[in-house]
């Protein structure tokens, strides 16, 4: 039977004990990037997946969409896209049905899916002036919805309100566009069912929100489009090094904190939550094999305060861990596990500089934080 709070990890769990394999599971890697590999690593991941109990079944689709998308290794046309209002997705299909009709053979259905396309049809990543000449074809504008044209782009400014209104609600388009692209990938693949609720499907800061919530350095985020159109993916790792949280009252990493638990407060009122988070902080001198108490009181800290909002299901970069970081993480998750609510609440936004955090019964004080030394964190940002 499924733990109620499973963690699903990018690399092998390194942790032998008992209480680490209960709690963390390794996903399946499928390397979109190696297409020509594509057959063999569909026979292999089968054969891993149908080892793996039911209820436990993870797959991390790696460079997916990337040869559309990722405009520093391929062309991307923008205009092209937007005309059509859709991302070309012939070639991923083909790819990851490969895998699909292996599962189909051995009747395995996947109940974890999560993708890391942070590529995106942005300005940030296409630029002013590739976005401007979407703006020059009618036909991209005749698919955009009215919020993305009340502006000229011709004539506005960077950093300006005006600049700031317009970036959002073309973003959410943009957004609505490579995350409904994701999705059509997934569903004809054969990996995810289109009208069944087994699989959860996400991908990186793939949310819907019930309040807004701001990245490092302090821009919104309005998204509301979802790969399996209920499961939003809140990323809950520490920043502390944006502009968001400079000339603050209280320490950077405190807000970032702070920021963390309102990002997956904000998505989990709207549905289910898939929060991505960290291994354990890496602190210069630590001897190895061991954990460091600042690193593990933050964590625990964290981890309560997201079981508590509801965060059953998570996915973790887990590139440095050791032994002993997969069972402090165990151990963390198993204190907190009672407290998994039974139904999801609704959370009101934590403002940045305040004293204390409190999630149901679980409290957290700004003076507690301090006592962890958090400047040896910074480091590692």
């Amino acid at each position: 039977m499924a733990e109620r709070i499973l963690i699903y990890t990018d690399k092998p769990v390194v942790g032998t004990d008992e209480l680490s394999r209960r709690y963390l599971q390794t996903m399946a890697f499928f390397n979109g990037y190696k297409r020509a590999e594509a057959s063999k690593q569909a026979f292999e991941l089968a054969e891993m997946l149908e080892k793996v109990p039911e209820g436990r079944r993870g797959l991390h689709p790696f460079y997916l969409l990337a040869f559309q998308l990722k405009l520093a290794e391929h062309p991307v046309n923008a205009v092209s896209i937007f005309e059509r209002g859709e991302i070309d997705v012939s070639k991923d299909t083909e790819t990851l049905g490969r895998l699909g009709e292996q599962l189909s053979k051995r009747g395995i259905v996947l109940d974890y899916i999560y993708c890391d396309n942070e590529n995106d049809l942005s300005v940030w990543t296409l630029g002013d002036e590739r976005i401007k000449e979407v703006y020059r074809s009618e036909k991209a504008k005749n698919r955009f919805p009215p919020a993305a044209l009340r502006h000229d782009v011709s004539k506005l400014k960077f950093m300006t309100p005006e600049y700031h209104e317009w970036l959002l609600h073309f973003g959410s388009y943009a957004q609505q566009i490579k995350i409904e692209g994701i999705r059509k990938v997934l569903i004809e693949s054969g990996l995810m069912s289109p009208w069944g609720e087994r699989t959860m499907a996400t991908n990186f800061y793939g949310v819907r929100t019930s309040f807004r919530i701001y990245d490092l350095n302090g821009w919104e985020y309005e998204w509301q489009t979802l790969v399996d159109t209920r499961t939003s993916c809140p990323v809950c790792m520490p920043a502390p090094q944006g502009q968001r949280y400079a000339g603050r009252v209280h320490h950077r990493a405190w807000n970032s904190f702070i920021d963390l638990i309102n990002h997956a407060r904000s998505a989990g009122a709207t549905g289910p939550i898939n929060p991505i988070i960290r291994e354990p902080f890496r602190v210069q001198g630590q001897a190895p094999g061991t954990v460091d108490p600042g690193a593990r009181w933050y964590w625990d800290q964290l981890m309560g305060h997201l079981i508590r909002t509801g965060a059953s299901t998570y996915m973790m970069f887990h590139e440095y861990a050791t032994a002993a970081d997969d069972r402090a993480i165990a151990e963390i998750v198993r204190g907190h596990e009672a407290a998994l609510p039974a139904a999801r609440p609704v959370l009101p936004e934590i403002r940045l500089d305040v004293d204390e955090v409190v999630t149901g019964d679980w409290r957290t004080t700004y003076s507690d934080f301090l006592r962890q030394e958090p400047d040896r964190w910074l480091q590692q940002f």
